[in-house]
């Protein structure tokens, strides 16, 4: 078999942010709410662009669509999802520290950003992400459809 025909996935990378709710103590999780989705809320990210490694594209991403700066040493690979039919490979970082005010530079594309309570989101959150949020939770590192 020759490299031309060798399968190749896309690559997605997602952001996990986490924060305490000052008042309840409870853990939120920053989400988009995606017009490109049927008005769903998702988990920030994108694709790999030529060139990029993993952490790179995380760390573009998250400037792009957030304005915030994030370090590879900040950063920690929770989740990979393989979606066969969809042919998309996703890694789930998790970032605790991060620098700039979140803010939405992509409205085009996220009607708004929403701190959400992890064990309470949202009805309209994009079945795969909870699926995916539930494996973190427990522990799960890899995960497959």
């Amino acid at each position: 078999m020759n490299m031309s025909e060798r399968h190749v996935s896309r690559i997605v990378v997602d952001l996990l942010l986490e924060r305490r709710d000052s008042t309840t103590g409870k853990t939120e999780i920053l989400m988009i709410l995606a017009e490109y989705l049927n008005n769903q809320y998702d988990l920030p990210g994108g694709h790999l662009e030529p060139g990029e490694d993993l952490y790179d594209a995380m760390i573009r991403e998250a400037k792009e669509e957030l304005g915030i700066e994030i370090k590879r040493e900040a950063m920690q690979i929770v989740h990979i999802y393989h979606h066969f039919e969809k042919d998309m490979l996703k890694f789930i970082f998790k970032v605790k520290i991060f620098k700039n005010e979140i803010q939405n530079l992509e409205p085009e594309k996220c009607k708004e950003l929403k701190w959400v309570d992890i064990e309470n989101l949202p009805v309209n959150t994009i079945s795969g992400i909870r699926r995916e949020l539930e494996y973190i939770k427990s522990k799960k590192h890899y995960s497959c459809d």
